[in-house]
C-alpha cells in the first residue's frame, strides 16, 4: 500500500505591530493595516502637517488603559494614552464629538442628576497651522459646554 506522507502545512504568518505602554506595562497587538499615532517630541517640531498634538488621558475603567482606536473615513489609528501624539484633525473631531451621559447622586435619597460629558479626557496642545475657523468655533463650544456642565446642588 502506497501512502503519501503527511507534511504539516506552515501557517501563514500574520504581521502584527506591538505596542507596550511604559507607564502601565500593558502590551497590545494590532494588525499591519492599523497605524499608531506618532509620538511627538517635547519641542513639538516633528508634527506632521495637518496634525494636532494631543494627550489622551487614562480613564477610570480597565479598558481605558489601552490605546484608543479612532476611525474616520475608513482610516483607523490607535492613540496611546498619556503621551504626546500627533493625530489628523479628522480623527481629533471624532474624539471631540464623543459624548456620554453620566449620572451624579449628591447624597442618599436625592434623585440622580443626568449630565452630558466628553467621553475622553483629551488635552489639545497644538493645532495645525491651517486650522479652520469652524474648528476653532467648535473648540469654543466644547469649552462653553464644559463650563455649563457644572452641576449645582443645594
Amino acid at each position: 500500500m502506497n501512502v503519501a506522507p503527511i507534511i504539516p502545512q506552515k501557517k501563514a504568518k500574520q504581521a502584527h505591530n506591538i505596542y507596550k505602554d511604559e507607564a502601565t506595562g500593558v502590551e497590545i497587538q494590532f494588525d499591519q493595516v492599523s497605524k499608531l499615532a506618532p509620538l511627538v517630541d517635547k519641542d513639538m517640531k516633528n508634527v506632521p502637517e495637518g496634525h494636532a498634538v494631543i494627550i489622551l488621558g487614562y480613564g477610570q475603567q480597565e479598558g481605558n488603559m489601552y490605546p484608543q482606536p479612532v476611525s474616520c473615513g475608513g482610516h483607523l489609528i490607535w492613540v496611546p494614552r498619556g503621551s504626546m501624539r500627533a493625530v489628523p484633525v479628522s480623527h481629533l473631531n471624532v474624539l471631540m464629538e464623543a459624548v456620554e451621559t453620566r449620572l451624579i447622586q449628591p447624597r442618599l435619597g436625592v434623585p440622580a442628576v443626568e449630565y452630558e460629558a466628553n467621553r475622553f479626557d483629551l488635552q489639545i496642545l497644538k493645532m495645525p497651522k491651517g486650522a479652520s475657523k469652524d474648528f476653532q468655533e467648535r473648540l469654543e463650544q466644547v469649552r462653553e459646554r464644559a463650563q455649563n456642565q457644572r452641576v449645582h446642588i443645594n
